[in-house]
């Protein structure tokens, strides 16, 4: 299949009036039992947890993408974090919910938990800003559910799942021997 270079998104994201999905759906009806396996790119809402300027400086290191939301504000903001993945992967419903589940629980900030449905929409807004970070593509392979990378990341994860999300984020960035930690 063809796809566009991540930076030509925001054509898509600033179409005025239309809606679009991660995965494409069989007799193009959108229902999760239509949802196609197979999608390249992690979306996630961010309603308000952390500012635009934080989660660009948080994921500095990573390609990504950021579209404001129509409900955006200074005081409140709303926005869209896309993550493209290394891989294309292809996942039934469960694997694709225990997927997200992973991916936004290793995220140092709150996300809407409904973004770990397969059939989910979001809506495009022509008003929107837009910000794109080139860096390192995120490694999805500690995120796929019944693999070694994902059991090894579970069992890290349990070292520090009592914290809240963005003390997990800095916790496991400590290296082994060193001084602060």
């Amino acid at each position: 299949s063809y796809t566009k270079p991540l930076d030509s998104l925001p054509k898509l994201l600033a179409a005025p009036g239309l809606h679009w999905c991660n995965h494409g759906f069989d007799k193009e009806h959108r229902t999760e039992e239509n949802a196609l396996e197979g999608f390249n790119l992690m979306v996630v809402d961010v309603d308000g947890s952390i500012s635009l300027a934080g989660v660009h400086e948080l994921m500095k290191d990573y390609t990504f993408i950021t579209s404001t939301t129509k409900r955006h504000t200074d005081k409140v903001n709303r926005f869209r974090l896309i993550m493209p993945t290394n891989y294309v992967l292809n996942l039934d419903k469960a694997d694709y919910r225990e997927f997200m589940n992973s991916f936004m629980a290793w995220l140092p900030f709150e996300v809407d938990e409904s973004c770990n449905q397969r059939s989910k929409k979001w809506e495009s807004y022509d008003q929107g800003n837009f910000h794109y970070n080139e860096g390192n593509i995120l490694d999805a392979l500690r995120f796929i559910p019944k693999t070694a990378k994902n059991e090894q990341y579970k069992k890290d994860f349990q070292d520090v799942q009592s914290l809240d999300n963005m003390e997990r984020w800095f916790a496991q960035r400590i290296a082994t021997g060193n001084r602060n930690n």
